[in-house]
């Protein structure tokens, strides 16, 4: 082997082995920079709606699991509020401070909680064959049938689902069915009265049916 070629593969074997060095220097100093960089210290809360007996869990994030949660209120007997839950006590609106701490940081942010009496409201959505008057809850129907939808809300707005319910009529005996979010009432024939009672929330509803045809 010549001369001239042991210098060119020693020219690449030094140039290959600085390249290395070169590439193993660049990784350690991005890793040394990412180990050292951190992320600031967040959260994320909202205000707040409940009812009395109402308890509510998941109401603020953080972004580190391992920070020390305090909460201070301006009125001690609204509410009942610790890291993993808040609890409604009794009607009223109180300021609440978060304080979160970790690695010799901290941060505070504030919401407001507000706690409402137990209580529904209803809402009567005429779709077929009726009409609906609020002021004397009457169902006027225009024919033997009547197709209508019914939503209940807490006195904060929230919407409140049912999955359980029954019927109480007078003593004429009309059919009722609940199909696919709507109540459908066949065989009218004369004036009624239905309640139609959710015993899992203790709330009736009673309705006058007028015939109209």
């Amino acid at each position: 082997m010549s001369k001239r070629v042991i210098s060119i593969l020693v020219s690449l074997l030094v140039l290959a082995i600085s390249v290395t060095l070169l590439l193993v220097f660049m990784l350690g100093s991005n890793k040394k920079d990412n180990s050292d960089f951190k992320v600031p210290l967040n959260c994320i809360v909202r205000d707040l709606s409940l009812t009395v007996g109402e308890k509510i869990s998941s109401f603020y994030q953080t972004n580190d699991e391992t920070a020390e949660i305090y909460f201070e209120v301006d009125k001690t007997d609204i509410i009942d509020i610790n890291k993993d839950s808040i609890k409604g006590l009794k009607a009223g609106k109180v300021n609440v401070t978060i304080k979160i701490v970790a690695s010799k940081e901290e941060i505070s942010k504030s919401f407001v909680v507000e706690v409402y009496e137990e209580g529904y409201l209803f809402e009567i959505i005429p779709l077929q064959y009726c009409n609906y008057v609020e002021q004397s809850k009457t169902l006027n129907v225009l024919n033997n049938i009547a197709i209508f939808e019914i939503k209940i809300y807490g006195l904060s707005g929230k919407k409140i689902e049912i999955d359980e319910r029954n019927y109480i009529f007078d003593e004429n005996k009309l059919k009722i069915n609940y199909e696919f979010g709507n109540y459908i009432i066949n065989q009218i024939s004369q004036d009624s009265e239905i309640t139609i009672n959710f015993p899992k929330i203790n709330f009736n509803i009673k309705l006058k049916i007028v015939c109209k045809f």
